[in-house]
């Protein structure tokens, strides 16, 4: 039996606790054996994690014993440390180092042919004083905001200083806002291959986050969305990842890389055993090293 750990913050277990379940449940049949740990209690030594549990004390977990990871908590360090010692991170840290800033996304995929709004890199000392080729309303977005959290329209420069406040970083991004847009498509990838794909659209906001109000239906990949998406999926061994693409009249407009992807719109809209799919893939990705 292999041993294996699930990594979340304790935030975003609060959130997916039924999610985590299935894990935890399901892994048996795949011959694992999975330890769910929270980041913001874990401290490394050596080729050891010491893991801090408040009602029965400290375990000490050594590295030799495990396999593999799930990390869901999108945080890099704990990858780059397991990976340092020989464990498979399921996304391995280049995904989350990446995903988990849209700056480094946008110079990721730029120059693969895809897509793009146009993005610039800005700061809070530019803010008052920004002069750009991009008209507004522009959309000013934190580097490591996910579900559509400190995402924001800025109808002017007045709005552009208000609203950096509220993306409480001193650096983010403000990219071109698509007026017509018609929704956005998220497309499910596991291993490279696609597996589903679902277009969400907003009601009463530009966003059309699921988290948010936006509503989701399934949505078919013509040729053309499918060019734009292997273009992205060429970039990099994802192993379970999101990508979402806005939709104008002019087809796919590449907009992120969800990491730690929510899967509320998979169960909802396909009933796909999502931890299943994931739990099989993993296995059969260690079983042939």
């Amino acid at each position: 039996m292999l041993r294996g750990f699930l990594i979340y913050s304790i935030s975003d277990y609060e959130k997916n606790k039924w999610f985590v379940g299935e894990f935890l449940t399901k892994a048996a049949r795949f011959d694992f054996s999975i330890e769910l740990i929270f980041i913001e209690h874990v401290r490394y030594i050596g080729r050891k994690i010491r893991y801090r549990r408040e009602t029965i004390g400290d375990v000490v977990y050594d590295l030799e014993d495990f396999s593999f990871a799930i990390n869901r908590s999108r945080n890099l360090d704990i990858s780059v440390y397991l990976e340092k010692h020989g464990i498979r991170v399921f996304n391995d840290s280049t995904v989350t180092k990446i995903a988990n800033d849209k700056w480094k996304t946008y110079d990721f995929v730029k120059d693969s042919g895809v897509r793009t709004a146009s993005t610039m890199l800005i700061n809070r000392a530019l803010a008052r004083d920004f002069q750009s080729a991009l008209d507004y309303p522009l959309v000013l977005k934190s580097l490591d905001g996910h579900g559509g959290a400190e995402v924001f329209l800025a109808n002017n420069s007045d709005d552009l200083i208000r609203l950096f406040d509220k993306i409480g970083a001193e650096e983010g991004i403000v990219q071109e806002f698509i007026p017509d847009a018609l929704g956005d498509v998220r497309v499910y990838a596991m291993g490279g291959n696609v597996i589903a794909a679902v277009k969400r659209v907003a009601h009463s906001d530009f966003r059309a986050n699921i988290s948010l109000g936006g509503v989701a239906s399934d949505y078919n990949l013509s040729k053309e969305d499918r060019l734009e998406v292997d273009k992205v999926l060429g970039l990099w061994d994802f192993d379970f990842v999101g990508i979402d693409f806005i939709i104008d009249d002019r087809g796919f407009v590449f907009n992120e890389i969800e990491d730690a992807v929510g899967t509320r719109s998979l169960y909802s809209e396909y009933h796909y055993d999502v931890v299943s799919m994931y739990l099989k893939y993993i296995s059969d990705v260690l079983r042939r090293v």
